[in-house]
């Protein structure tokens, strides 16, 4: 792919950046569930945990169903408000690879950005760095 180890600080600040923008859209959908204190202390992706939990299998069907048609530009962006949490929150991740493929570009260029991004195993890098993130351990082990 290309990377050195030069690379690390700039990957981990991309990871960093969208688990950011997945918290602000996840916590006030999770304070809708569980309260703003609960959602806070919970973080990310225990919030996460509790939405996936929460939803029936038809609701799942029909969220998925209407961010796919609002990705693909059939059905309007709703109000946030009109948005269960679910929702609120497949709508970040359907967002995410694209700010993390921009926010990789800005250092990396935008071809190696892409390849990171959307390549063979998308995110995988991604996730072995959060993991190095969690542990101070670069290169992850």
């Amino acid at each position: 792919m290309g990377l050195t180890a030069d690379d690390a600080p700039a990957l981990a600040k991309a990871v960093a950046t969208a688990s950011q923008r997945l918290w602000q859209a996840t916590e006030p959908a999770c304070a809708k569930l569980v309260g703003a204190d609960e959602a806070a202390r919970l973080g990310n992706e225990d919030c996460f945990t509790i939405i996936l939990h929460h939803f029936s299998e038809g609701q799942w069907g029909s969220d998925a169903a209407l961010v796919s048609n609002i990705r693909a530009g059939n059905t309007p962006m709703p109000a946030p408000d009109q948005l269960d949490a679910l929702a609120t929150r497949l709508l970040a991740m359907t967002d995410a690879v694209q700010g993390f493929e921009k926010d990789l570009g800005q250092t990396l260029g935008p071809e190696l950005a892409e390849e990171i991004a959307t390549g063979h195993a998308p995110w995988g890098c991604t996730m072995a760095l959060a993991e190095g993130a969690r542990t101070g351990a670069f290169p992850p082990k």
